[in-house]
């Protein structure tokens, strides 16, 4: 072989290295946290989160993107869904398969962010991917997987490329790296707004140190062009893409938090501060779990003050706490960060003495990174910490509830000082230069031989303390039983001493373990700082620590859930689904929540329900029928296209009996699911024959003024069988003609199709809710559509056959461009990496 094809050969050899270095650890990571879910039969669920998917889902998905019409209640309209990209899992793969897949990419995606951020910040190698490792399974970011906080995972690896894009951008002065943290901004609020503002808050800081960092004294305006042309493709990627997530907010998530968030002053500040973080709960950055996993778990119960309810401890009203994760970071991590700082303090740079101090030796960078620690760490204490009403009373800020979302940011902080403490504690120390050697004045190494080794006695011993502290208060523990029982028993837990003290001890005992890894590392260290040999020992031992923590920390925080009681369709479901009315239901089963699986299963196979579901948010016009009807229930449910009842049989009892009502089907119904009976079950699905169908040609009508209307929907003396209530200007009917039933051809979320034939001039009512983006066309000509009924649409049609299509066409202006926008960055993104890749270029090891 020539010599070029031998270095050829050798480049090629070490590029493929380089890539399995940084993919391997993933791999095993993912597959320690997920395998499991990924080859059973069943789901990563949660109660807050279950992948329940109706019988068109992908295809709603699909064109919710362009604007949606979902059919909880009567009906809503959104406008476009903000896209991310990880919900291209949910269109192409299977239910099951999408909810572990979208996690796991998550997890993932937030690993190469990481790595993106910190290559970019010089850091090579393990120095970049095993801090990167960290952050993908740190104990928070991860362990909200229990929550079923999808949106959370989908939105953290676009927070840290936004960091890392902007950190290129300023440095290369690069407008289109600009653009792509402006597209990272905006597709991270798609998936949770309020968090992403504060990363977008905390990028515009970092935007600031890295051009004081990168601030030129010469050639200023071509700089300062660049970074003007910048910021504004950033500012118009986010404004275009996050206009949908605007108007989502207001029509969606700003009036359900202001229905939550009370009306006083007080009430909006114990609303926003709920779920602040206790000081003593920062213990657990070392212990995992020392006050229990989970509120609900039996093995591990949570004792703790998170989530507990203001005023808990006087009134004893409310919750005692609630959590559904951990806030575990970890021994080592923590003090590789420590590490950093004392590095800092010593004002040392990071590479050979010889040539320019890289982008990791910037003290402005690990100076920020660093505050950033300290401010999200006391925020993150929310009411617990004085400070916070200052900060509560700013614009935006008041809007954010639940103080412990600042640990996100402490995270990817702790991530940047563990990749600074990381570079430190892997380089190897020199020799310092005498003061007669030429440029000594100019140069600082790294650490000598002689101060590096003081440095590693340092961190040795104190590792060592705090291992000895650990273990020491393993064994003394049991000796504060009867004070822990004291506590407990005034929470109400005095029956779970033992368990509880129990997993204090084992919490206690893991923190000393990592310590005892930490201990050894630094005498390793200490004892051969040079040798390559050990170098990767220790790399060794710090990835099979951390994947340690994932397999005792993460692993049983990620739940899985037999969804065969919601996929399964039931008999009840069936019925109602072949009623050729399109009927509706009314489900009178009390405590309506999210996880009831009746409900579920209702939605799933494409039941719409009468009743508001968990967190729903009603149109102010359909909270006035509901109001109006509330005491005239039978007139409801025949308005509404409402005809099947289900409820307990003992409170039903009253129409088994009208002639109005039959029964379906009694059944059943327990924690093991529903099993149908011939008669005298615990439930009863009943049919409503008096309820309207779902489309009607009516001959009749009458015009109410606005005003009128609801008085005129509860009269006695109107007859909605035969006669349409109008408030459009129409000519009055002269016809006594019965309604006509209208068969639907076509019924979906965005489109509805029927062929009709009106014996005389009609209104065609279609019992779904008025919306002004509802376009209509008769014989394929646009024809207006007008309200009816109050709430409901419908139009005026001639005599004879006639061919109607509704269609649910929001403005889709802003998501055209903005997908332009999109598709445009990811190419010229996607062109770089290929010819970064064909260039040869490896990363540095």
């Amino acid at each position: 072989m020539t010599d070029s094809g031998t270095k050829s050969f050798a480049v090629s050899r070490k590029r493929w290295l380089s890539i399995a270095l940084f993919t391997i650890p993933i791999a095993i990571a993912t597959a320690i946290v997920y395998g499991d879910a990924l080859f059973s039969s069943e789901w990563i669920a949660s109660g807050d989160f279950l992948p329940v998917r109706g019988p068109d889902y992908q295809n709603q998905l699909w064109a919710s993107f362009s604007g949606e019409w979902r059919s909880t209640v009567l009906g809503e309209g959104h406008w476009a869904r903000p896209f991310h990209p990880l919900l291209l899992a949910d269109i192409l793969l299977p239910p099951r398969i999408s909810s572990v897949v979208t996690f796991a990419c998550s997890s993932i995606f937030l690993y190469l962010a990481a790595i993106y951020l910190l290559r970019g910040r010089g850091f090579r190698g393990a120095s970049a991917w095993l801090p990167a490792l960290w952050l993908a399974f740190s104990g928070y970011e991860f362990t909200l997987i229990s929550a079923g906080h999808q949106l959370i995972f989908h939105m953290m690896p676009l927070a840290v490329f936004m960091l890392g894009c902007l950190d290129r951008a300023v440095r290369k002065q690069s407008p289109l790296h600009f653009g792509l943290a402006g597209l990272c901004a905006a597709w991270g609020m798609a998936a949770q707004p309020d968090i992403m503002g504060l990363f977008v808050l905390l990028g515009a800081a970092y935007g600031v140190v890295l051009l004081l960092e990168h601030w030129p004294r010469h050639d200023l305006a071509p700089f300062l062009r660049r970074m003007l042309l910048g910021g504004m493709l950033a500012a118009i990627t986010i404004g275009v893409l996050g206009f949908p997530i605007w108007r989502h907010a207001q029509q969606i998530i700003l009036p359900m938090r202001e229905s939550s968030m009370g009306q006083t002053p007080d009430e909006k500040w114990i609303f926003a501060s709920n779920w602040s973080m206790p000081p003593e709960d920062v213990v657990e950055f070392v212990a995992p779990n020392i006050y229990g996993t989970e509120t609900s778990s039996r093995t591990h119960p949570y004792w703790g003050r998170l989530g507990q309810t203001y005023g808990w401890e006087e009134t004893g009203r409310g919750f005692r706490n609630f959590r559904q994760h951990n806030v575990y970071i970890g021994a080592i991590p923590l003090m590789l960060t420590l590490y950093a700082l004392f590095q800092l303090r010593r004002k040392k740079r990071l590479n050979d003495p010889s040539s320019p101090p890289p982008d990791t030796a910037s003290r402005w960078t690990l100076s920020f990174w660093m505050a950033v620690f300290v401010l999200g760490l006391l925020l993150s204490f929310g009411r617990f910490f004085p400070l916070f009403r200052l900060f509560h009373g700013l614009p935006f800020f008041s809007q954010i509830r639940c103080p412990i979302k600042f640990m996100h940011i402490v995270d990817v902080a702790v991530a940047v000082l563990f990749a600074y403490g990381l570079q430190h504690f892997l380089s190897p120390p020199i020799e310092e230069p005498t003061q007669n050697a030429p440029g000594a004045r100019d140069k600082i190494p790294l650490a000598t031989a002689d101060r590096s080794s003081r440095c590693d006695g340092r961190f040795t011993l104190l590792s060592a303390s705090l291992t000895l502290a650990a273990f020491a208060a393993y064994a003394l523990l049991p000796g504060f039983k009867a004070v822990l029982h004291t506590y407990w028993t005034r929470i109400g837990m005095e029956q779970q001493t033992e368990l509880l003290l129990l997993n204090m001890r084992h919490a206690v005992a893991y923190a000393g373990l990592c310590f005892l890894i930490c201990t050894v590392l630094f005498a390793l260290k200490r004892s051969a700082p040079a040798s390559r040999r050990l170098r990767r020992v220790l790399i060794g031992a710090l990835l099979a620590s951390l994947l340690m923590d994932v397999a005792v920390v993460c692993r049983p925080f990620v739940k899985r859930q037999n969804m065969s009681l919601f996929y399964s369709k039931s008999s009840l479901a069936q019925i109602i689904s072949e009623d050729a009315r399109r009927p509706r239901l009314s489900y009178r089963i009390s405590d309506l929540r999210l996880g009831d699986p009746l409900w579920m299963n209702f939605l799933t196979h494409g039941v719409e329900i009468l009743e508001p579901g968990p967190n729903a948010i009603v149109d102010k016009q359909v909270r006035k029928l509901f109001s109006t009807l509330n005491s005239q229930i039978l007139r409801l449910w025949q308005l509404t296209s409402t005809g099947y009842i289900i409820g307990p049989t003992e409170s039903l009892h009253p129409l088994l009996n009208s002639k109005l009502f039959s029964v379906s089907s009694f059944v059943d119904i327990d924690g093991r699911g529903l099993r149908q009976t011939d008669r005298g079950g615990s439930h009863v699905l009943l049919r409503y024959d008096a309820a309207l169908p779902r489309a009607g040609l009516y001959y009749q009508w009458n015009v109410v003024p606005q005003e009128r209307l609801p008085e005129q929907l509860a009269d006695p003396q109107w007859n909605p069988d035969t006669t349409v209530i109008l408030t459009e200007k129409q000519a009055p009917s002269t016809s006594q003609l019965p309604r006509d039933p209208v068969s639907i051809s076509v019924y979906k979320s965005n489109r509805v199709e029927m062929n009709v034939d009106a014996r005389a001039p009609a209104i065609l009512m279609l019992n779904d809710k008025f919306d002004p983006d509802w376009t209509a066309t008769v014989d394929g000509r646009k024809h207006p559509i007008i309200p009816c009924n109050y709430t409901m649409r419908g139009l005026q049609l001639a005599q004879g056959q006639h061919e109607v299509v509704f269609s649910y066409r929001p403005n889709r202006g802003g998501f055209s461009i903005g997908s332009a926008i999109a598709i445009a960055l990811l190419l010229w993104a996607g062109g770089r990496l290929v010819a970064t890749f064909r260039s040869g270029a490896i990363p540095q090891p």
